[in-house]
């Protein structure tokens, strides 16, 4: 079985220590970056199934890391931040993050959002699987206009882009010539 594959993108060692041991105790997959720049090519690269975003970072900050994930990525988001203030959160949350934790958190309270988050995302895999494979009873169908009905539903069954996609929107780069 495939673990669970979790980005912490934060610049201070304790709190990376804490959250990893915490993480893999739970047989989490961690995978840690110091940076946003690092933060946005790991998340090309690895496709975690959900990221935990300081703000406060070097080289590009978690906001501008945040931004440019949900150009290529729907995985959830957790901004995990000391900065506190309303305007703070509600910026987080509409640049693209699902959730904001303040720091200093409680592990107890971290853990439960990294489920629930984890739980949303499974719920909307399982009904876009659902989508992909129930037809209609009529799909052996293969007049032109019939395909042309299934176009849709096909153009949204893999769940998942491809990793090239992913790493081109990453690095503002295109396929070579």
């Amino acid at each position: 079985m495939k673990k669970t594959r979790i980005l912490v993108a934060e610049d201070e060692p304790r709190y990376i220590w804490a959250i990893q041991t915490n993480l893999e105790a739970r047989n989490y997959e961690v995978l840690t970056a110091s940076d946003g720049q690092q933060a946005v090519q790991l998340a090309a690269d690895a496709q975690p199934d959900l990221i935990l975003l300081d703000i406060k970072m070097p080289v590009m900050n978690g906001y501008e890391a945040c931004q440019r994930i949900r150009e290529f990525s729907t995985v959830p988001i957790i901004m995990i931040t000391a900065m506190a203030s309303e305007a703070d959160k509600v910026l987080g949350l509409d640049l693209g993050a699902d959730d904001y934790v303040i720091k200093p958190f409680s592990v107890p309270e971290l853990l439960a959002r990294v489920r629930a988050a984890l739980r949303r995302v499974e719920f909307a895999e399982g009904q876009a699987a659902d989508a992909c494979s129930t037809g209609p009873a009529y799909d052996d169908d293969r007049s032109p206009a019939r395909q042309a009905d299934l176009r849709p539903l096909r153009s949204r069954c893999p769940l998942r882009g491809d990793r090239a996609a992913a790493r081109s929107a990453a690095t503002g780069a295109g396929d070579p010539p």
